[in-house]
C-alpha cells in the first residue's frame, strides 16, 4: 500500500523583482528554489509596492491603493490556503518596515542574501572591492558576497549586517561610516602589501564557499523553516 505524504504549506510574503535589489533577489531565489519547493508546498505573494529603485521609500496615493489590494490578497490567501507557516521579509526599518509589519503579526525570519549571476564580468579582474556605504537601511549587501566569490578582499563599513560578512583583518577591513582617511589608509595598505590583499581575498573566498553559496542558502532555509514548523 502506498501513502501520499502531504507537504506542509508555507505562504511566502516577500519582496521579488522588479525592482532589483538585495531583498528582492533573495525572494526570487526562494521562489525559484527546487530544493525548497520539493520540501514544502509553497505559495507566494510579492510584497513589493515600489515600481523602481527611485520609488522605494516614497509614499503616494498609488502605493496606498496597491497596499490595500495587497492586504486583501493576503487575507484571502490565508483563508483559502490555510498555511502551516507564513514567511515574511519586511524592510529593515523606517516607514516601510511598519508597512510590511502590519501585513500580519507573525514571526519574522531574517536571512542573508545570495548572489547575482552576472557579476563576474565586473569583478574578476579587480584587486580590492570597496563598499563605503553609510545607507541607514543597509542590511546584508549582496555585492560583498559577489566580491568574495571572486577572491576579492573587501573594505566596507560597520553598517547593518556587514560585520557578519567581513571578518576584519581576515577577509578585508571594516571602517566607520564616512571615515575617508581610514578608507584611504586601508587602500594604501593593500597597494603596499599585495600579499595581504591576496591572503584576505582567499580567506573571503573560503568563507563564501563555507557559508554563502546558493546551495548553503537553500539548505539553511529548509532547516529554518522546519524548525519554525516544529517549534
Amino acid at each position: 500500500m502506498s501513502y501520499i505524504v502531504m507537504k506542509q504549506k508555507i505562504l511566502f510574503i516577500m519582496h521579488m523583482p522588479p525592482p532589483v535589489h538585495g531583498a528582492a533577489m533573495v525572494g526570487q531565489y526562494i521562489h525559484d528554489s527546487k530544493l525548497i519547493n520539493e520540501k514544502f508546498e509553497g505559495h507566494y505573494i510579492n510584497l513589493t509596492t515600489a515600481k523602481n529603485l527611485q520609488d522605494i521609500g516614497k509614499v503616494g496615493i498609488r502605493k496606498l491603493i496597491d497596499f490595500y489590494a495587497l492586504l486583501r490578497k493576503i487575507r484571502r490567501s490565508l483563508k483559502t490556503i490555510n498555511p502551516d507557516l507564513v514567511y515574511v521579509t519586511p524592510n529593515a526599518c523606517g516607514g516601510a518596515f511598519y508597512k510590511d509589519y502590519i501585513v500580519k503579526g507573525i514571526k519574522v525570519i531574517l536571512l542573508s542574501e545570495c548572489l547575482y549571476s552576472d557579476v563576474m564580468k565586473y569583478v574578476k579582474r579587480e584587486d580590492v572591492f570597496v563598499f563605503p556605504t553609510f545607507y541607514h537601511n543597509e542590511c546584508f549587501p549582496l555585492v560583498l558576497l559577489e566580491a568574495m566569490q571572486h577572491h576579492l578582499p573587501c573594505i566596507s563599513t560597520t553598517e547593518g549586517g556587514i560585520p557578519g560578512i567581513i571578518d576584519d583583518k581576515e577577509t578585508g577591513f571594516l571602517i566607520e561610516k564616512q571615515d575617508f582617511h581610514t578608507l584611504a589608509d586601508k587602500l594604501e595598505y593593500f597597494i603596499e602589501h599585495p600579499e595581504e590583499s591576496e591572503r584576505m581575498g582567499e580567506n573571503g573566498y573560503r568563507k563564501f564557499n563555507d557559508k554563502f553559496t546558493l546551495r548553503k542558502f537553500e539548505e539553511s532555509m529548509v532547516d529554518i523553516l522546519n524548525d519554525c514548523l516544529h517549534s
